[in-house]
């Protein structure tokens, strides 16, 4: 009878030890589980920084500077800060004085055309000027000679290498002509804000060469 109690104690024991053992064993397998996917998903996000880090290094510099339209870019990846500097440049080549006219035999010694080719309004008579304001100036050029009246009031830059007058409302800005069409009577005038307002419409931001670099976000 005492053998038989024995026996059951020592089988009982052994039950007891044999699910503690794997109580142990499933405990320390979800352990590892859970350190496993703790361990991938930092090694995931590592990657995803990685990716995003060279994503945004080979990007194209000057689309970045002319987007933010800042001297100086810094753009946050989880902690690493890519920085780099960037230059305005405007279609100004000589900064514009308060003349209304000016006379040139090269307008490219003047004003940056060749870079700003889709912003400027060719046109043929006064009808072609686009609408216009003080806040939202044009630069156009003239293809011919015009000789009309301006039914609106135009704000802006003209270019001409012909006849150019004017009668009816007003000219506000700058008009630049390698014809010789410098009359008093003419309704031009020079207005500050237009000027002021050209420079911002028409202008491009440049990635300085070799500025990129890597900054740790402070903590």
């Amino acid at each position: 009878m005492m053998n038989k109690q024995i026996n059951a104690s020592v089988g009982l024991i052994s039950m007891l030890l044999l699910v503690s053992i794997l109580v142990v064993i499933f405990i320390a397998k979800d352990n590892l589980i859970r350190t496993e996917k703790i361990t991938q998903n930092y090694y995931h996000q590592y990657l995803k920084r990685k990716f995003n880090l060279m994503k945004t290094r080979h990007q194209d510099k000057n689309t970045l500077c002319q987007f933010y339209k800042k001297e100086e870019i810094k753009i946050n990846i989880s902690g690493q800060i890519f920085a780099l500097f960037c230059k305005k440049k405007t279609i100004f080549k000589i900064k514009p004085t308060t003349k209304k006219y000016i006379s040139f035999n090269n307008i490219h010694q003047y004003l940056d055309i060749a870079s700003y080719q889709n912003s400027i309004i060719y046109i043929q008579s006064l009808a072609d000027l686009p609408k216009t304001s003080r806040s939202n100036p044009s630069i156009v050029i003239a293809m011919n000679p015009i000789d009309g009246k301006l039914t609106r009031n135009f704000y802006g830059i003209l270019i001409t290498n012909y006849f150019f007058d004017i009668t009816g409302k007003k000219f506000y800005g700058k008009l630049y002509s390698s014809y010789d069409n410098q009359r008093e009577e003419r309704n031009l005038s020079y207005n500050k804000t237009v000027i002021k307002n050209i420079q911002k419409k028409y202008a491009l931001w440049r990635y300085i060469p070799h500025s990129q670099h890597l900054l740790h976000e402070k903590e």
